[in-house]
C-alpha cells in the first residue's frame, strides 16, 4: 500500500492547507511513476517550483509542499521518530499536537492494530484528521488482517468520530504484484489459488471531535453503560495504562463520556464506608464475587439496586449472586439441622442466623425464605 499520487491533491480538497503538521505511521516512498502527477500538483495547487524524479520519500514531497511531516516507525530511518506500535508505549508529549495522522498501508501488517489505532487518536489534535487507506478485502497475501466493514463503524462510534469521507477502492490486481494476492507458501489451504476474490481498499477519514482517550471498538454495536461491558473496556485499555501511554483518570473520563454518564452527583452509591462513584461499587462487588465472598457481593449489589432502581446490570448481578448464595447456604443449612425436627423452632433459628455477621443477615433470611417457604 501506501500514499497514492493523488496525495496532495486530497489534503487540499480535505482543507488541509500548507502549515499543517502531518504525523505518518509507518515510513513511505511514492514510487517513481507517481512523479508526473506530484509534480503537477506541487506545481499547480501549492505554487512550488519542487521537482522529483524517481522513487522519492513522502517526507521530501510533503515537506516541497509546506507541510510539517514527521514519520513514525520502527525501521530507524532517517528523521523518523520510533515508535512500536505493538509496544503500547507512546511518546506522550506528542499528544495533540498533528492536524492529520496517517495510517496508509500500516495497520494491516500489525497482529495488534489497535495499538496503530491507539496512537493516530491520541497524537491527532481535536478537529484534526485520522486518515486510513488500508486493504478491506483480499490482499490473501499482503499482510496480516483486513479490518472489516463492522470494524470502522464501531472504531467511530466509540470514539465519537465525525465521519468525513468513507468509500470502497477497488484494485485492478493487472496493476499490483501478484505475490500480494497469492503465495505458493499458502497452497496448504485448499482452493485458495484458484479463489479469484476480489481485493479493495478502504479510504476513511475521521474527525476528532471528542477530547478523550481512545477506547477500542468491541463487537457490540450498542454498548449499555453496564459494569460487564466497561470492565471488558477497562481491562482492554490496561496494556496501555501499565506502558504509560494512558492513565486510570483518563479512562475513567472515556467511559463516563462514552457512556454519557449525568453528573457525579448522580452517579454515586452510599456505602457503609462512605460515598463512592457507581463504577468503583461495582467494580468491588464483582471482585468480591470472584474471590468467593458472594454474600458480601450481593450486599453491594443490593445497595446499589436500592438506591439506583434503573441499574439493570446491577439487578442482574444480585439475582445471579442471590441464587449463588442460596445454593451454599441450602447446602450448610441441610448439614447444620440433619438433626434437628424441621418444625421446631431451633430448626428455623439455624436456618436464620447460622454464623452469619449480623449486617448478612437480612440477605440470608429472604434467602432462607425461599428455600424453606
Amino acid at each position: 500500500m501506501g500514499f497514492g499520487g493523488d496525495l496532495l491533491t486530497k489534503l487540499k480538497r480535505f482543507g488541509v492547507a500548507p502549515g499543517a503538521r502531518l504525523g505518518d505511521c509507518g515510513s513511505q516512498d511514492f514510487a517513481a511513476s507517481q512523479m508526473g502527477q506530484i509534480n503537477a500538483s506541487l506545481r499547480d495547487e501549492y505554487q512550488s517550483t519542487a521537482r522529483f524524479d524517481g522513487i522519492t520519500p513522502a517526507a521530501e514531497v510533503l515537506r516541497a509542499a509546506g507541510f510539517d511531516y514527521t514519520c513514525f516507525d520502527v525501521d530507524y530511518r532517517e528523521d523518523t521518530v520510533y515508535v512500536d506500535f505493538h509496544a503500547f508505549e507512546f511518546p506522550r508529549a506528542l499528544y495533540g499536537t498533528f492536524d492529520v495522522t496517517f495510517n496508509s498501508g500500516t495497520s494491516e501488517h500489525l497482529i495488534a492494530p489497535h495499538g496503530l489505532m491507539c496512537f493516530a487518536h491520541q497524537v491527532t489534535k481535536v478537529g484534526g484528521l485520522i486518515w486510513h487507506a488500508v486493504p478491506i478485502f483480499g490482499y490473501e497475501n499482503h499482510g496480516l488482517n483486513n479490518l472489516t466493514p463492522k470494524f470502522w463503524h464501531q472504531l467511530a462510534a466509540y470514539n465519537g468520530y465525525e465521519i468525513v469521507h468513507a468509500e470502497i477502492v477497488p484494485t485492478d490486481k493487472s496493476l499490483h504484484d501478484p505475490n500480494n494476492f497469492f503465495g505458493s507458501h499458502l497452497s496448504f489451504i485448499k482452493g485458495l489459488e484458484s479463489y479469484d476474490a476480489p481485493s479493495a481498499l478502504i479510504f476513511i477519514v475521521f474527525r476528532k471531535v471528542i477530547d478523550r482517550c481512545f477506547i477500542p471498538p468491541f463487537d457490540i454495536v450498542d454498548p449499555s453503560p453496564s459494569p460487564r461491558t466497561e470492565k471488558l473496556m477497562r481491562d482492554a485499555l490496561e496494556p496501555f495504562v501499565a506502558a504509560g501511554s494512558l492513565t486510570h483518570e483518563e479512562v475513567g473520563h472515556a467511559m463516563d463520556s462514552l457512556f454519557a454518564r449525568t453528573q457525579p452527583a448522580d452517579r454515586v452509591v452510599h456505602t457503609k464506608d462512605g460515598r463512592a462513584p457507581i463504577q468503583e461499587v461495582c467494580d468491588r462487588a464483582l471482585a468480591l464475587s470472584q474471590a468467593g465472598d458472594h454474600v458480601a457481593s450481593a450486599a453491594l449489589w443490593e445497595t446499589i439496586v436500592e438506591q439506583h432502581p434503573d441499574h439493570a446490570e446491577a439487578r442482574f448481578q444480585l439475582a445471579q449472586e442471590l441464587t449463588i448464595v442460596a445454593r451454599d447456604r441450602a447446602s450448610d443449612l441441610v448439614r447444620q439441622a440433619a438433626d434437628l425436627d424441621p418444625g421446631n423452632g431451633a430448626y428455623r433459628q439455624v436456618r436464620d442466623t447460622a454464623t452469619i455477621p449480623s449486617q448478612r443477615q437480612g440477605i440470608v433470611r429472604r434467602i432462607a425464605r425461599s428455600i424453606t417457604g
